[in-house]
C-alpha cells in the first residue's frame, strides 16, 4: 500500500502533487478528504485506504520564517476581471443602504459615537467594509461613484457603531469603548493587509511587502489541516462559510489559526455585503464533522482565545452556526467552550446530525441550488474545492462556484 508516486496522485476527486520527491519527513500523518489541494502544499509518500489519502511527508514545518516564494499567479488561474462601472453601481447601492435603527434615539446615539472618533479612527471604522476598502485602495475596481468618499466613510463607520451599540444593549459608552478597541485590534493584526494578501498588480503578480508573503504561506499551511471557503448563500443572502476539519497537523500555531479564520470571516462578510447590496451584515458558518480527525481540533487555549477575540471584535456578524454530524470530539469540546460564549451567540448555534434533521432545520433557509449535498439533500453545489482557483482567481467578495 505504501509506495512512491510520481508527480501527481489522483484519488476520487482529489489531486495531490509531489513536486520535489525528496522524501524528507518533517510532519505528522495527515488525513485528507477528497478536496483539491494546492500543488505547493503537499509532497511525499501516500497511503490510500478506505476512500482517504494518508500523506506522510509534508513541506509544512513549524518554521515561523518560512514564506511564500510564489510571486505570480499561475496562468491557468488568472484573476477574474471586474467591470469598474458595475462595481461602482454596486458600491453606490451599498453606501446608500439605510441602517435598521431601532428608533431615532438609537440613530442619534450612533451619530454621537462616531462624532467621538478621531479622523483616523473614523477612517478605520469605515474600512471594516470591504466595499469601502476596495473603492479607497484599488483603482482597478472603479473607485467611488455617485456617493462621495466622505459620505461613504460616514455611513460605513455608522454601521460599525450600530453593531457595537446593539451588542452592548444600547449602552453608548460601552459601545464606543468596544468600537475603539476593535479598531486598535484590527490595526495591530493588520487586517487591511490580510484582506489584500492574495491581490495582484496589473501584471498579475502578487502584491508584496507588509508581510503578505508570510500571510499567504500561513493560509496555505492552515488549509492542509482544514479547508475553509465560502460557497453559497442562504435565502436572505447571508453567505455560507464552510469548514472541513479533516486533517491531523501537530504544529498548529495560534497565529496561523487566528489569522486564517479572520481572513475567511472578512471574506465571508465581504460576500454578504456585496450579494445583499448592503442589506445584510451577517454570515452563516458551517462545519462538516463527518471526517474529522481526532487531532484536527485546536487546543482549548487556542480555541478559547480565538472565540473570545471574534466575539469581542465581530459583534452582530453571526447569523447562524451549523455544526453538522458532530462526533465525540466536538461534543466534549462544546461542553467546555460553550461556557465562555455569550447567550445570544449560543442561541445561534445549531448542532444537527443526520440528513433528516438537516432537511427539517434548513429546508426553509437554504435552497438546494445554494447548498452542498451534505447540507441539503440534492444540494447542487457539487464542485470540488480548488485552492488555487479560490484564492488566485476569484475576487475577495465572491464565493466559490458562484
Amino acid at each position: 500500500q505504501k509506495k512512491r508516486f510520481p508527480k501527481v496522485v489522483s484519488l476520487n476527486s482529489a489531486t495531490f502533487s509531489d513536486s520535489t520527491n525528496n522524501g524528507s519527513s518533517n510532519g505528522e500523518l495527515l488525513y485528507a478528504s477528497p478536496l483539491v489541494i494546492s500543488q505547493s502544499l503537499i509532497l511525499g509518500s501516500y497511503d490510500i485506504s478506505d476512500g482517504l489519502c494518508t500523506v506522510k511527508y509534508l513541506n509544512t514545518s513549524p518554521n515561523e520564517n518560512e514564506t511564500d516564494t510564489q510571486t505570480s499567479v499561475d496562468p491557468t488561474h488568472t484573476r477574474q476581471s471586474v467591470d469598474p462601472q458595475k462595481e461602482r453601481l454596486v458600491r453606490d447601492t451599498i453606501f446608500s443602504c439605510s441602517i435598521a435603527y431601532k428608533d431615532d434615539t438609537a440613530k442619534d446615539d450612533c451619530l454621537d459615537i462616531i462624532s467621538s472618533l478621531t479622523a483616523e479612527e473614523l477612517e478605520q471604522a469605515a474600512l471594516t467594509s470591504y466595499a469601502y476598502l476596495s473603492a479607497s485602495t484599488n483603482p482597478q475596481s472603479g473607485g467611488f461613484g455617485k456617493v462621495s468618499q466622505t459620505d461613504a466613510r460616514k455611513v460605513m463607520a455608522l454601521r460599525m457603531a450600530h453593531r457595537h451599540y446593539v451588542a452592548e444593549n444600547e449602552n453608548k459608552k460601552k459601545a464606543l469603548a468596544k468600537l475603539v478597541g476593535a479598531i486598535k485590534w484590527r490595526e495591530n493584526l493588520g487586517i487591511d493587509v490580510l484582506r489584500t494578501c492574495f491581490d495582484v498588480d496589473e501584471k498579475n503578480n502578487f502584491l508584496v511587502g507588509d508581510g503578505r508573503e508570510e500571510l499567504r504561506s500561513m493560509i496555505r499551511k492552515e488549509h492542509i489541516c482544514q479547508a475553509m471557503f465560502i460557497c453559497g448563500y442562504d435565502n436572505e443572502n447571508h453567505c455560507i462559510l464552510m469548514k472541513y476539519p479533516t486533517c491531523s497537523v501537530k504544529h498548529m500555531s495560534k497565529s496561523d489559526f487566528l489569522m486564517t479564520h479572520v481572513y475567511l470571516i472578512e471574506r465571508a462578510i465581504a460576500c454578504t455585503e456585496r450579494r445583499s447590496l448592503g442589506k445584510r451584515e451577517k454570515i452563516v458558518a458551517t462545519i462538516d464533522y463527518r471526517n474529522q480527525h481526532k487531532e484536527s481540533a485546536p487546543s482549548l487555549s487556542i480555541g478559547k482565545e480565538v472565540i473570545l477575540a471574534l466575539q469581542a471584535h465581530y459583534p452582530e456578524r453571526l447569523h447562524n452556526f451549523i455544526a453538522s454530524d458532530t462526533g465525540m470530539i466536538f461534543r466534549f469540546l462544546w461542553r467546555i467552550v460553550s461556557t465562555f460564549i455569550d447567550p445570544d451567540t449560543r442561541n445561534r448555534i445549531h448542532i444537527i446530525k443526520g440528513m433528516d434533521a438537516k432537511e427539517k432545520h434548513l429546508k426553509e433557509k437554504i435552497s438546494v441550488e445554494e447548498a452542498t449535498p451534505w447540507i441539503r439533500q440534492g444540494g447542487m453545489k457539487t464542485r470540488d474545492f480548488d485552492f488555487n482557483e479560490y484564492y488566485m482567481s476569484i475576487p475577495f467578495d465572491h464565493a466559490f462556484d458562484e
